[in-house]
């Protein structure tokens, strides 16, 4: 009897920081597509200066966003995003056409990670 309340236990803990560990992934995942979607519309309605200011924002929050991910997340898409983030301020600068289509990569590449994440 006792075994199997020690199993019982441990299967409730193993449960709940599943789900404690989604929710993290699914808030923090949430608020960097955000910042991704905020570059992108500033890229197209706002001043250079919001760009950069956006650009900043979005650099800032994947350093701690990646390191969350790199911890909870068994993803090579990780490092291709890190890549991506790292083209994003030369192609603004360059006045490439590629940058809402870049943004919205990352933002692809995001949502898939996320939905790994999903128990099915």
């Amino acid at each position: 009897m006792n075994r199997t309340v020690i199993c019982v236990i441990i299967i409730l803990v193993i449960a709940a920081a599943s789900g404690v560990s989604l929710f993290v992934i699914d808030r923090s995942t949430h608020k960097f597509i955000a910042l991704v979607d905020a570059a992108a519309d500033a890229r197209i309605q706002g001043s250079p200066e919001d760009v950069e200011r956006a650009l900043d924002e979005l650099e800032e929050y994947w350093e701690s966003h990646s390191r969350l991910m790199l911890m909870l997340v068994n993803s090579g898409h990780l490092g291709d995003i890190s890549y991506n983030l790292a083209k994003l301020r030369e192609l603004y600068r360059s006045g490439a056409d590629d940058f809402t289509a870049e943004c919205m990569g990352i933002r692809a590449q995001a949502e898939l990670i996320l939905r790994r994440q999903l128990p099915f």
